[in-house]
């Protein structure tokens, strides 16, 4: 099974997410990191039942929130190109892989 790899830019817009959502409720901001969580496992499980977006980018939903996990699935790794909010443009992420 390949291994799980988050890119610094994905690192960076969890943690932007989960300091947005601890400033307005711990109890959310940890269902949040449960729920990116429970995704982030399911994509390193099966990465192929998620859609292909653009090129070889995949996105996964995180169920509850209104993020997206972008990834790239090659055989000894997955990596997640980021963490984005669903009204934000993936130009940024596109640009990036």
């Amino acid at each position: 099974m390949p291994r799980l790899q988050v890119e610094a830019i994905a690192e960076t817009e969890i943690a932007d997410a989960f300091e947005w959502y601890r400033t307005r409720s711990g109890t959310v901001a940890r269902v949040f990191l449960n729920a990116l969580d429970a995704t982030l496992t399911q994509v390193g499980q099966l990465p192929e039942r998620f859609p292909v977006v653009h090129k070889d980018i995949r996105r996964a939903m995180v169920p509850r929130f209104p993020y997206c996990v972008f990834f790239v699935a090659e055989t000894e790794v997955i990596r997640v190109i980021g963490v984005v909010h669903g009204k934000r443009h993936p130009r940024r992420w596109q640009s990036g892989a």
